[in-house]
């Protein structure tokens, strides 16, 4: 017989398919940049459930909170690294598999298949991609499958009655069941179909009246928690669900057709003849059709996996925002019946030549497995998009984030992945979500510049026509534009924005060839000068006349001892926002600036400042002849 298992595996040789799923999992686990369902689950980790409770009502946000409170305390003990968080989600994987394979033994499908279905998954690159990200799919498909697994051990328990340690067994299993299913449906709501498989299940196998009831009982238990949650975030999961639903539902084929092939081959899988790959996947599923209708039991469950379809189908005729991997707990369901097709093939054709079946059969079983690390392999290389990958941006701004900074931001994954690729700099900032300003944006902005001399705005701008940040707006006319960080053709951009000084009564006045006024406190002082040191001036320039050809451009330099400029900002008043032409007669323009000063040598430097014509870049004069105007000096010890 195939199914013999000193004709196939050893004992340890499962171990060793464990190892090696553990093993694909880890490579390059930081290699793809955490993506934002990361960074959100971990800023939803970091503050205990009433975090979760509030953030959620704030953000619309459309998941349960089980896996991220548990993530939480996972980052207590092991860190807020991208390896660390998404570490959680291997451990969950491999687990995932090995009860998969014990529940393959359960259902009477043999050893060979049970093999065969857990080599598939540890290779799947479907399974490896889901099981490396930090959110809940792993841990939830987990869950799933211990639920059925002790499901299927506590009622085999009933079929024996009499001794107490049986009757402890049960209570156990019981308990286990209700804790499984409440952490699953806490982790993600597309997995309350399991629910309803479980009945599908234990009804077709003739359980009686008491055992459904008692299913009911435990299920109504693990449900009692969820339901609490449900009953208080209902409307803003609702919301959040339907703002994300910005597509026309799929057509009901294309939907099945996308989770197909989305769990046999992976979405990386790209081949010119992919439809006859997938016919031939097919058919050897429909191969196995032999080892289900010969096992009721394994064939229930098999036919169960119909239920989250049509739950799938149906949602999404309203909420169209979907993704096969909510459905990441069915891939056992897909793939058992080509690993039984297989198997199914090579004992038909071993009944005729036994070298033949054998033959087939490995062949078949080298070639899924082949086909799986061809998927594996385009996974692994597949290119990271460098719009989203930000991951330079944040270590460029390490060095610059000082105790006492604020962060406003629109997105709140930002805050986790500055939080993930950081972890030393984000307890100096104090985060401010700007979702959160409404029509009080000036009144917030200010209250956050009275509280933080400097303060980084985290623009995220995916499509190039969103418009600009209300927040953003106030800070560009507000306070001086220190430091932007594009993020490569990224599309997150740190910009860093500190106040300035007002003018004090003791303010020097130029005009420059009558057309133009500056007032400045002059500066005065000593200064270390280390990397990326900012100066902030804040100017005042009056346009006091109209004149032919008047477009005319703004400077401030630094200038060294040796004459050499060694810092500069030229460019229109207001952070750029205000040219010249665009001034009133009369009307005063405050103009803040923040010089970035590099290293500099012990020394004395003079900051200077002026105007010049951008027709001909010819400087204005001052009524002395001399072209700038000196704004003050310091000095670097």
């Amino acid at each position: 017989m195939l199914n013999t298992p000193s004709r196939f595996l050893k004992p340890w040789g499962y171990v060793l398919i464990l190892l090696l799923a553990f093993a694909l999992r880890l490579i390059a686990l930081e290699q793809r940049p955490l993506h934002f369902d990361e960074g959100i689950n971990m800023v939803f980790g970091q503050g205990g459930l009433a975090n979760v409770l509030a953030t959620t009502f704030k953000n619309g946000d459309t998941d349960p909170p089980v896996h991220r409170l548990i993530l939480g305390g996972w980052m207590g003990l092991a860190g807020a690294s991208a390896f660390a968080i998404r570490y959680f989600s291997v451990v969950c994987g491999v687990l995932w598999l090995a009860v998969s394979y014990r529940l393959a033994r359960r259902l009477g499908l043999g050893t060979a298949v049970a093999a065969l279905l857990l080599l598939m998954m540890a290779g799947s690159s479907y399974a490896v991609n889901y099981t490396q990200q930090a959110k809940g799919y792993a841990f939830a498909a987990l869950m799933a499958a211990l639920s059925f697994a002790i499901l299927d051990f506590r009622f085999w328990i009933l079929d024996f009655e009499g001794t107490k340690i049986q009757n402890l067994k049960s209570k156990i299993s019981e308990a286990g069941y209700v804790v499984a299913i409440m952490l699953m449906l806490g982790t993600h709501y597309y997995t309350a179909p399991v629910l309803a498989m479980q009945w599908v299940w234990l009804w077709g196998a003739g359980r009686g009246a008491a055992a459904l009831r008692r299913l009911a009982v435990l299920q109504a238990l693990a449900c009692l928690p969820v339901a609490i949650w449900v009953l208080f975030t209902f409307r803003a999961v609702l919301t959040g669900s339907l703002g994300l639903s910005h597509t026309p539902p799929i057509p009901a084929g294309q939907l099945l057709a996308n989770i197909w092939a989305d769990m046999t081959l992976g979405e990386y899988f790209q081949m010119d003849h992919i439809s006859i790959i997938e016919f031939v996947i097919i058919a050897l599923a429909w191969c196995g059709r032999s080892y289900f209708d010969r096992n009721p039991k394994a064939s229930r469950w098999l036919t169960s996996a119909l239920i989250p379809i049509i739950f799938t189908l149906l949602l999404q005729l309203r909420i169209t925002f979907f993704s096969s991997r909510f459905l990441l707990y069915l891939l056992p369901f897909v793939l058992m019946p080509i690993a039984a097709g297989v198997v199914a093939l090579a004992e038909w054709l071993s009944r005729r030549i036994k070298v033949l079946g054998v033959t087939v059969g490995a062949l078949s079983a080298a070639g899924l497995v082949g086909l799986m690390g061809l998927g594996l392999t385009a996974f692994y290389r597949a290119p990271i998009d460098p719009k989203e990958d930000f991951r330079s941006t944040i270590r460029a701004i390490r060095p610059q984030v000082q105790a006492g900074d604020a962060a406003v931001f629109g997105y709140i994954w930002l805050d986790g992945m500055v939080a993930s690729y950081a972890p030393e700099i984000n307890p100096r900032l104090t985060w401010y979500d700007d979702a959160e300003f409404g029509a009080q944006v000036a009144q917030r902005m200010g209250d956050i510049a009275q509280r933080h001399t400097r303060v980084w705005f985290f623009n995220y701008t995916p499509t190039p026509n969103l418009p600009t940040p209300p927040a953003l707006d106030w800070l560009r006319g507000n306070a001086a534009q220190a430091m932007v960080y594009p993020a490569g053709q990224g599309s997150m951009t740190p910009i860093l924005f500190v106040n300035t000084t007002p003018l004090s009564a003791q303010t020097n006045t130029v005009v420059f060839d009558q057309r133009l006024q500056l007032r400045y406190t002059p500066l005065n002082s000593e200064i270390q000068a280390q990397n990326a040191t900012i100066l902030p001036l804040r100017l005042e320039w009056t346009r006091l006349r109209q004149t032919d050809h008047d477009d005319l451009g703004l400077f401030v330099h630094v200038i060294g001892k040796d004459g050499q400029r060694v810092a500069q900002s030229d460019s229109d008043a207001v952070n750029g926002f205000a040219p010249h032409f665009t001034w009133q007669i009369n009307q005063p323009i405050t103009d803040q600036r923040a010089l970035v000063l590099p290293p500099l040598p012990p020394g004395t430097y003079t900051i200077i400042g002026g105007a010049f014509s951008r027709r001909d870049g010819a400087r204005l004069k001052l009524a002395d002849g001399g072209d700038f105007a000196t704004l003050g000096a310091f000095v670097t010890r």
